[in-house]
């Protein structure tokens, strides 16, 4: 909005001191003498002023209008050059400024004493509004109106006032972060409860609409186009999604526990336990069956059949495999195979398992207790340093040691 301009062209007119009005008492003037005055002020020029005047400078062109009684003149309207016009109201000697009028259709509010105005309200011929607060020459924008009823707050100094606060006639309330004129959308919230949460910068955000009933939504991407990557139940419960905006698919799924299914083209394709225990499988969606579980310990377990009938028919573990047969639930042990694996020349082989963890030649004959590890032999066994002969090699656990005979 313009503002109108300030005029200081003022002239310095030498008084005489005995006149009456120069000891302090209220000048009266007639109304038609001042309106005359004013006018030949307004036609001086710098280049040719009157005997015993002295102007700073050439007077611009401005034209104000009194009214009242004789004796009693008051301000009541100012014309500017660029057109704008200036409102006074108050008595004679104390007008103050109340609104200005510009050739746009904007108006501009004031309220104050005289010459400590401030500015309170911007109308514009949009039908927007501004509101401000403060001192004279320092009011803030506070608040903004426009014609669709959508009231945004600002806070900050003045010329650096950022928005804050957006309210919108539905009832919707957003709130914003940053710096004036870099303003983002951090959070929406809505009558019924429902939130919006949005993360980013301008045109690129991520947003998370939150429902009543616990159940969260989270988006990427840009504006329109927003992709939804997670949701999250009061539960604890957590779905995961992969895909562009439209076409989202589940990927994984967290439960509270610590369980985590794996997906892969909407079909379930890994389980994986807060113990360590992974589950693998196969088939299409909705109908995948179990075909492998795989332990901490390092054991695997093979199973057959369909969809929430898997039954077990194979385990192994290190150097030996079982094998099972029966019905799910009821499966039972038919036969085991055991691998072992032989070092030395031949005719003096030794089975791996049974030779000694330090030197790999004796074979093992010390148990230690109370982890019950046979992993060393009698002879590596008194050469270790003696506060290291209680501590078992396999899972450094303190106790004693037994002689083992085979």
């Amino acid at each position: 909005m313009m503002e109108p301009q300030e005029i200081k062209d003022v002239p310095e007119v030498q008084c005489d001191a005995s006149a009456p009005h120069s000891s302090g008492m209220k000048r009266k003037l007639d109304p038609m003498a001042a309106k005359t005055r004013l006018v030949q002020l307004s036609d001086l020029k710098r280049d040719n002023p009157p005997d015993g005047t002295i102007f700073r400078r050439q007077l611009v062109a401005k034209k104000s209008f009194f009214e009242g009684n004789a004796g009693f003149v008051r301000k009541v309207r100012e014309q500017h050059p660029c057109g704008a016009t200036s409102f006074f109201e108050g008595e004679a000697g104390s007008e103050r400024k109340v609104r200005d009028d510009f050739p746009s259709g904007d108006k501009s509010f004031f309220e104050g004493d005289a010459g400590s105005e401030r500015k309170v309200r911007d109308e514009f011929c949009c039908g927007l509004n501004y509101y401000y607060e403060g001192g004279p020459r320092y009011e803030r924008l506070v608040l903004s109106e426009n014609p669709d009823a959508v009231k945004s707050f600002f806070e900050g100094v003045r010329g650096s006032e950022r928005k804050v606060r957006e309210q919108k006639l539905c009832g919707a309330t957003s709130f914003f972060e940053g710096e004036a004129g870099t303003e983002r959308k951090v959070r929406e919230e809505y009558p019924s409860g429902h939130k919006s949460f949005f993360a980013g910068v301008r045109k690129r955000c991520g947003r998370a609409y939150s429902c009543p009933g616990g159940k969260k939504s989270f988006y990427e991407g840009l504006r329109g186009s927003e992709r939804l990557v997670r949701e999250e139940y009061v539960d604890g419960e957590r779905w995961f999604y992969e895909g562009e905006h439209g076409s989202e698919r589940r990927v994984r799924v967290e439960y509270s526990d610590g369980r985590k299914y794996f997906f892969k083209s909407e079909r379930l394709v890994r389980e994986e336990l807060h113990s360590g225990e992974k589950s693998f499988f196969e088939g299409d969606t909705e109908s995948e069956r179990l075909v492998r579980t795989e332990y901490p310990d390092g054991r695997k377990s093979f199973f057959e059949g369909e969809a929430d009938c898997e039954r077990k028919v194979r385990e192994e573990k290190k150097n030996e495999t079982s094998f099972f047969d029966g019905e799910r639930g009821q499966e039972r042990l038919v036969r085991v195979e055991k691998t072992e694996f032989y070092t030395g020349a031949t005719g003096c082989e030794k089975s791996v398992d049974s030779l000694c963890c330090v030197c790999l030649d004796a074979e093992k004959d010390v148990a230690f207790t109370p982890c019950g590890h046979v992993c060393i032999c009698r002879s590596c066994l008194t050469k270790l340093p003696i506060v290291q002969q209680s501590k078992c090699p396999i899972c450094k656990g303190n106790g004693s040691t037994l002689r083992v005979y085979y």
